[in-house]
This record gives C-alpha cells, sequence and structure tokens, in this order.
C-alpha cells in the first residue's frame, strides 16, 4: 500500500499506532490476569473477561501493573534485559503510550486547513474545547513505537517472572 497524501497517512498512522497501543493493553491485562491467578489458565481467561465487563481503561490497568511491581517485584525495574534497553523507564513509557494514544484518539486532524498530519482540538479537564495543535511526525511516530514495543516487551519479561514466582509460591519454594 502507498500512501502518498497527508489525509491517508494521518488516518493509517492514527489507526496503526491506536491498534498497537490495543495490542499492548490486551498483554497488560494477561500480565494482570497470570499475577493475580497463580497461573491457572482458565481463571487468567476469566479475569480478561472481567477487565472487558468492568471496563476497566488502560489508566487503570497500568495502576495495577505499577502496584504490582512495585510491591511484590521491586528488583525487577531495576534488573539490566537482555530484550529491552532500559526497565527502570517503562512506567514513564508506559505513561506516555496512554497519554498519546488519548491524543490520537481523540483529536481531529486539521480539515480547516487541509493538514492532516495536524491534530487540534482537545477537551480539558473541565471538558471545554481547548485548541491546541499536534504533529503526527516521523519523530513522534518513531519514538511512539519504540516506546509501545518497550513496554510491550518488558510486560512479557513481567509475564515470566511472574509465572516463576507463581510457580515457586505454589510449590513452597518462594524466591
Amino acid at each position: 500500500m502507498e500512501l502518498t497524501k497527508d489525509e491517508d497517512l494521518s488516518a493509517y498512522y492514527r489507526g496503526s499506532l491506536i491498534q498497537k497501543t490495543i495490542d499492548l493493553e490486551l498483554r497488560m491485562e494477561i500480565v494482570i490476569g497470570r499475577f493475580l491467578s497463580m497461573n491457572n489458565q482458565e481463571r487468567t481467561i476469566d479475569l480478561i473477561d472481567i477487565f472487558d465487563i468492568a471496563r476497566v481503561d488502560f489508566s487503570n490497568k497500568m495502576t495495577i501493573i505499577i502496584y504490582i511491581v512495585k510491591k511484590h517485584f521491586p528488583e525487577f525495574i531495576k534488573q539490566e534485559s537482555k530484550l529491552t534497553e532500559d526497565r527502570s523507564k517503562f512506567f514513564d513509557f508506559l505513561s506516555f503510550v496512554m497519554i498519546n494514544r488519548n491524543i490520537l484518539a481523540h483529536r481531529r486532524p486539521d480539515f480547516d486547513n487541509n493538514q492532516y498530519l495536524k491534530l487540534k482540538w482537545a477537551k480539558t479537564a473541565n471538558n471545554s474545547i481547548q485548541k491546541k495543535i499536534f504533529n503526527l511526525d516521523d519523530q513522534f511516530i518513531v519514538e511512539f513505537k519504540m516506546k509501545l514495543n518497550e513496554s510491550y516487551m518488558i510486560l512479557t519479561e513481567l509475564e515470566s517472572c511472574i509465572i516463576e514466582w507463581s510457580k515457586s509460591s505454589l510449590s513452597g519454594t518462594q524466591t
């Protein structure tokens, strides 16, 4: 597929990045489910279904992940990884992804001036509309993808730690 028009690029990248965030959010659900289920596959799936029913948003899932890591795996963030660059930035990466996913999803392209790679109009905390410009440029796309990919890999590593932890918990040999 060849994307040459700004309008097509904007639609493609907004959709692509939002979809990747949805995948990251599912990975968060799996990690939380693994932690709460003590390695029971069916219970993990039940917990993921609960997230759909309860409408736990990205921010809430992020808060749960942070709680789990800080309380039960504080050394995880400090440990070096063969797969990821810097685990110590994990929470910052998740926050960046969450904030910018919301911008991608809720701001509209600048149709007035046919500048489709500029997103504008944002709601503030008190629900007023504020005119802000957000550039959907190569630099942003590269940064978003990098932080999203790092977060996904760190969550995968965290899931592995949780599985090992739950095995040792069930066998009575906690480390």
